[in-house]
């Protein structure tokens, strides 16, 4: 096989486990193995060393077999954006927090290799959204989790216009709202209420962030709407986030938002489902009573 590492933004602390990653990656199986050009510097300014791997900056022209994700789950989100277009599969290894994406330990390391190598595992394929302002070309991206629109006024709130396929679906006074993936679904939209969504339903969420109303909730949509968001306020900005990559901007043109040509390839091994990840990160349905 031929496996790509990728890492970003990892504590230092834990450096030296992702050496004895590598050393066993190199001496310890047949693989080919490459490592992110910009994380192997990071390495090696601290003394840790890589064993001579090739290294890579681009990926358009690469053949990989598998994405080796090296950090938490926004390590994983960065990773997924730099590979969505070669469709390659991507395995999540935890040095982060939650772990809910990057979802295997690296104490485990050999246990999944020969998971893959004997293929007990299936592909997800996961959603990913476009943004863009017919009026601005300035305002467009890309999330495999979530879209937001933010007031940058924290003492303001901002008038939203919620449409659907052009039929006009609310408005309302709010912080925020976020358009979010099934596989967002277990984040920032969780905390705000937003129902938990399997990875291959061909939905979205519509999510108000503190709407100023008691009727107001979360919507589940087909991916295949064309959602149309309108803000208006006084006094503040807007801030436009797709994943982890946001904008300012002070006047919000009509937002337009639909499903992406584009999907992120993730490895599910066999003997870990959704709803067992669910129990274990999110503790869903533990009754704590005695």
């Amino acid at each position: 096989m031929n496996i790509a590492l990728f890492g970003f933004g990892i504590s230092e602390d834990y450096y030296s486990d992702i050496e004895a990653i590598i050393h066993t990656l190199v001496h310890d199986t047949p693989h080919t193995i490459s490592i992110y050009g910009s994380f192997a510097e990071k390495l090696h300014k601290k003394g840790f060393k890589t064993y001579g791997i090739a290294e890579y900056t681009e990926v358009a022209a690469e053949s990989f077999d598998f994405v080796f994700s090296l950090g938490g789950d926004g390590t994983f989100l960065k990773c997924a954006h730099l590979f969505y277009k070669i469709e390659v599969p991507l395995v999540g290894i935890n040095f982060g927090k939650l772990g809910f994406l990057a979802d295997v330990m690296p104490e485990q390391i050999h246990t999944y290799l020969e998971k893959l190598e004997k293929k007990q595992y299936t592909i997800c394929t996961r959603t990913m959204l476009d943004y863009y302002s017919e009026f601005d070309t300035t305002i467009h991206g890309m999330a495999l989790n979530e879209i937001t629109v933010q007031k940058s006024n924290n003492l303001k709130l901002i008038r939203l216009k919620i449409s659907l396929n052009g039929s006009p679906v609310y408005s309302f006074w709010a912080d925020g709202i976020i358009i979010s993936t099934p596989t967002g679904s277990t984040g920032y939209a969780l905390s705000l209420g937003g129902p938990i969504i399997t990875p291959d339903s061909n939905t979205l969420a519509i999510v108000p962030i503190a709407p100023h109303s008691l009727t107001m909730r979360p919507l589940i949509v087909p991916d295949n709407s064309v959602i149309e968001i309108e803000a208006h306020g006084e006094f503040t900005d807007f801030f436009i986030s797709g994943d982890y990559k946001s904008q300012q901007v002070k006047i919000l043109p009509k937002l337009i938002i639909k499903k992406s040509m584009f999907n992120v390839f993730t490895v599910q091994f066999d003997d870990t489902s959704f709803f067992e990840i669910l129990q274990n990160k999110l503790q869903l349905g533990l009754d704590v009573r005695k």
